[in-house]
């Protein structure tokens, strides 16, 4: 059954991914970030000896800085794809939405608390509306969350396992060696890698685990802290930086800038927001039914989200809509936890069926709303409304 599953998520990755297949982030602008990466991939590939001479290279350095999804798109594009760079980038964030949807799936399964509904949060993440107006650009974005999230599943299925769960058979040194691989990946991903780190402690700290295990919490960490030299090595080498936060008092409390936030945060999971609301007003202690490793996750996403408030500004871009969608794990299982509350097993699939259709269709009517401009905020909503 779980193959089954994982070929209709790379179905519905791929359908999902033609709404932006091939294109740069902004793809209506002349240049925008997403000519960063392929830049850094046809010096990879040896389409080009260097960087053109008019790259911001102070401006770009945060971006240099994640180098896996160019590394990748330079070789499926020149083994696979005829040097279309751009298709490369799709494909291997096809590829990495995939593995998300794959390993969110075997969560939900193995965390036993969606009663056959555990393929919702998988769907509800290749459909939304960021992943697909901005998960198939040339952005890093999935490929960040597909990584880390890969080694926060790999943690928590450890841990499951070792208290009697689960059937899946997990030796502890195979999986520390697959862990610290998919980590050091997720740093050269995305700062997105740090989820990892409050995955596991949520995981860790799961009804006192930590306290019987201590050896293998601390071989975890251990595992987790060498993961982040490569990275560090790389950015030492290049020259490269991650993205600084710096932190305005002035626009920090600008309330335009406050409500860019709030507006693009509901824009993010739109008619999903609703069942949220449901479920916390209708099922009493409903946050004790979340598997214990998404609450670790939520609070790294959290914090995701404030860094970048904290490094946008409203008179650039805004706040970027798509870090919202770093909560994709605990909002999917709200909505579907909401449908295993209120209504019985043989009455959930009608109502969970168009619940996913009208998401899809007010998704994929964002998609087509997107002027690709690069800065759009709510402020520029209300001037331009003005006479």
């Amino acid at each position: 059954m779980t193959w089954r599953w994982a070929f209709l998520f790379l179905l519905i990755a791929t359908g999902s991914a033609q709404f932006r297949f091939g294109q740069r982030e902004n793809d209506s602008l002349p240049y925008s970030d997403s000519d960063y990466y392929i830049e850094m991939s046809e010096v990879l590939g040896g389409v080009r000896p260097k960087l053109p001479e008019h790259t911001d290279l102070e401006y770009a350095s945060h971006h240099f800085a994640r180098p896996l999804i160019s590394v990748l798109a330079a070789d499926v594009g020149r083994i696979f794809l005829g040097g279309d760079l751009r298709a490369a980038f799709s494909v291997v964030n096809i590829l990495a939405a995939w593995l998300v949807a794959i390993g969110l799936y075997l969560m939900m399964k193995i965390s036993r608390s969606l009663e056959g509904l555990d393929w919702v949060p998988s769907v509800l993440f290749l459909i939304g509306f960021p992943q697909l107006n901005w998960g198939y650009h040339i952005l890093s974005d999935t490929l960040g969350y597909a990584t880390a999230f890969a080694a926060s599943y790999l943690v928590w299925a450890y841990v499951i396992r070792s208290r009697g769960e689960s059937a899946f058979r997990i030796d502890h040194y195979q999986t520390l060696i697959v862990f610290f691989v998919m980590q050091a990946l997720a740093f050269l991903s995305r700062e997105t890698a740090w989820f990892t780190l409050f995955a596991m402690i949520a995981a860790f700290g799961f009804d006192g685990w930590w306290r019987t295990h201590r050896m293998e919490c601390l071989s975890f960490l251990v595992a987790f802290a060498l993961a982040k030299v490569p990275h560090t090595l790389y950015c030492h080498a290049a020259h490269v930086s991650s993205h600084p936060v710096n932190l305005s008092a002035n626009e920090f409390f600008n309330p335009w800038y406050a409500l860019d936030f709030i507006v693009k945060s509901g824009v993010a999971f739109h008619v999903a927001w609703i069942f949220v609301i449901l479920l916390t007003l209708r099922e009493p202690k409903w946050w004790c039914k979340v598997p214990v490793v998404l609450w670790g996750w939520t609070v790294a996403a959290l914090l995701y989200m404030a860094a970048g408030y904290l490094a946008n500004r409203l008179g650039a871009i805004g706040y970027p809509l798509r870090l919202t969608y770093a909560l994709f794990p605990i909002v999917g299982w709200m909505v579907a936890r909401y449908f295993v509350f209120q209504l019985p097993p043989d009455r959930r699939m009608g109502p969970v069926m168009a619940f996913i259709t009208v998401y899809f269709a007010v998704s994929a009517s964002g998609v087509f709303l997107d002027t690709s401009k690069g800065k759009l905020t709510v402020r520029d909503l209300t001037v331009n409304s003005q006479p």
